[in-house]
């Protein structure tokens, strides 16, 4: 037995048993996913993770990457669709039929909404705004890639 275990008795594993059957929450799971990806970039520099698109597709990961962008509170891209249209013509329809364009690789980001900012010099500086299926789509490859190149920073790194 390790050092920090302990003995369990059987009404324990009763216990752990039916909190292991529990569904686990989209942003365990993708917790999860980015630590077994951490851990293989970390373990094997030289890996070569030749496949994740698929990744991208998994039901949790879009949720998840969803919740993100929608906690940023930002505002509709060029094409007008707000997160309450979203989930007033249903969630998940929308994620599915984003998972189903990944799958089949015909995704298409659609054009960038423009706006110009002030700054405080008098000048202005362009602001880029994607639709909300954009960021949902590059949240999620994000949340892919990174734990990845993450593993090759030093640990006095930042960034």
């Amino acid at each position: 037995m390790f050092k920090d275990q302990k003995r369990v008795d059987a009404g324990d594993q009763d216990e752990l048993f039916k909190i292991s059957k529990r569904k686990l929450p989209p942003a365990e799971r993708v917790r999860m996913l980015q630590e077994k990806l951490y851990c293989k970039a970390k373990q094997e520099r030289d890996y070569k993770f030749y496949i994740l698109y698929d990744k991208m597709v998994i039901p949790y990961m879009l949720q998840e990457a969803y919740r993100r962008v929608k906690a940023n509170d930002g505002s509709p891209g060029i094409d007008g669709e707000s997160f309450t249209d979203i989930e007033k013509h249903g969630l998940e329809k929308y994620l599915l039929a984003l998972g189903e364009e990944l799958r089949k690789r015909t995704y298409q980001p659609e054009a960038v909404k423009r706006k110009w900012i002030d700054k405080g010099n008098g000048e202005t500086r362009p602001l880029g705004i994607p639709t909300i299926k954009d960021r949902v789509a590059q949240t999620v490859c994000k949340m892919i890639i990174e734990p990845i190149y993450e593993a090759d920073f030093e640990d006095s790194s930042y960034g």
